[in-house]
């Protein structure tokens, strides 16, 4: 039986005022975002999957969907369905992403899979996970080119990079949704 987790997700709205405006700034925290891994998420019956979607792509064109100058949060997500690390984290970036949609975050999957196992391996891990915005490299040569970004990076994954304009951060193994929460929380004030 699939497991799938019910996720529940609410928004805290902060304020802060001044003299000559007041200003509203939303976004979640860890003291927001409640979730429940014990629970399973009951779909509606009528509501169609999608059929999941892979980009294949190199690199630069990779590096090509962050916009530099604006004030996204982009966290990138390095993985592959023979690691562990990388499987037992997805759901929680799913949540994440759903999560956030609403919000200046932008979530970005990357599977250093072999292209040769997209069909067996890669595309049904996609759908059940019901993931988007899924790339894979193009080549197997295209995954040294992540050392541009983490030029320490000695091939571990899961990798995930946090960035937002000129501010960037990598973290190897598994993310848990409190650690990116915080780290997300921290990247709305830069």
């Amino acid at each position: 039986m699939k497991k799938i987790f019910l996720w529940n997700i609410f928004i805290v709205v902060f304020f802060s005022c001044s003299e000559k405006s007041e200003k509203k700034t939303d976004f979640l925290s860890s003291d927001s975002l409640k979730f429940d891994k014990t629970q399973n998420i009951q779909k509606e019956k009528n509501t169609p999957a999608l059929a999941p979607k892979i980009t294949v792509a190199t690199f630069d064109q990779i590096q090509q969907l962050y916009e530099k100058q604006s004030d996204t949060i982009y966290i990138t997500n390095y993985w592959a369905t023979w690691c562990p690390p990388c499987v037992e984290e997805i759901p929680e970036f799913i949540m994440l992403q759903s999560a956030y949609q609403d919000f200046k975050v932008k979530f970005i999957f990357v599977s250093l899979d072999d292209l040769d196992t997209q069909k067996s391996a890669v595309l049904p891990f996609v759908g059940k996970h019901q993931m988007n915005n899924v790339y894979q490299f193009v080549s197997p040569s295209e995954t040294t080119k992540i050392e541009k970004l983490v030029p320490d990076w000695e091939g571990s994954i899961p990798l995930t990079i946090i960035q937002k304009g000129n501010y960037s951060e990598d973290f190897i193994g598994g993310q848990s949704a409190d650690f990116l929460i915080q780290k997300i929380g921290d990247y709305f004030k830069k």
